[in-house]
Parts: structure tokens; sequence; C-alpha cells
């Protein structure tokens, strides 16, 4: 099944708090993952915690990052990951040292799960209203019968 406009582009430009680098380009996520995908979200995560119940927040947050980010990062049709090449290079933030940078680029990706979802509720609702206001003229139609 394939979902209407559940891919976003964004361009990120930011600077990195520890490193001083400037770090930019476009990135083309998911806006909503698969069953399938979350849970592949759910197994990188346990297992870059190591299965570790007592890892400290800020390193399952980080954790939790990268599987999210490796999991909604678009490929093209060459199987190639649509964002900027340092992204890739730096082994999807494993490698950077600017945490800023990592939670950046995820808090986009996530913002556009939920700017695609309050669009689609925005539909729904349009929708059922529209049904409720063809049914009426319906059952004012039968009535004039």
């Amino acid at each position: 099944m394939h979902l209407t406009n559940n891919e976003h582009k964004f361009y990120f430009k930011k600077k990195g708090d520890i490193s001083g680098q400037s770090f930019e380009g476009d990135f083309t996520v998911k806006c909503v993952l698969n069953i399938e995908e979350q849970v592949q979200v759910g197994i990188l995560v346990d297992r870059y915690n190591a299965g570790s119940r007592t890892l400290d927040p800020n390193r399952a947050l980080m954790n939790r990052s990268i599987a999210e980010l490796e999991m909604r990062i678009v490929k093209d049709k060459e199987e190639k990951f649509l964002c900027p090449t340092w992204w890739t290079e730096s082994d999807f933030g494993r490698t950077l040292y600017d945490y800023n940078i990592l939670y950046s680029v995820f808090s986009q990706a996530m913002d556009a799960e939920k700017d695609w979802k309050d669009r689609i509720n925005k539909e729904v609702k349009k929708a059922e209203k529209d049904v409720k206001k063809s049914n009426k003229i319906r059952a004012d139609r039968e009535k004039k019968k």
C-alpha cells in the first residue's frame, strides 16, 4: 500500500555546537512509517542500546534518533539515500561531534510526520463534512418526493 504525499523534503542548515562546522543540504524523509518499518526502528534501537534498560536518557534518545532517521530517509531508485553526503559519510550522524545537528535533523523529520497527520486529519474532517452535507441534500430530496 502506498500513502499519498508520504514524503517530505526539507532544507537543513545549522552550525555544530562543538565542531563549529556548518552543515547544510536537502533531506527527503518518509512522513509516516509502515508497521514493518516501525518494528525495524524498535529492533535497531534495542541493538544500539545493547539491550540496556539502564542506559541514560540522552544516549537512548541519540540511538532512537539515529534509528528513526535510518528508516525515514528516502532512497532513490538506485538505493541512494536522499540526503547530504555529509550525513551518509557520518554514518547517519554516528560520527558527528555535534548533538545539536543530530537532534535538529531528527526534529525536522518528526515535524514532517506531525504535519502530515495534521493535513490528513483536516482532509478527513472536510470529507466527513461533505458526506454529511450530501446526505442531507439526498434526504431533503427524498422528503420532497
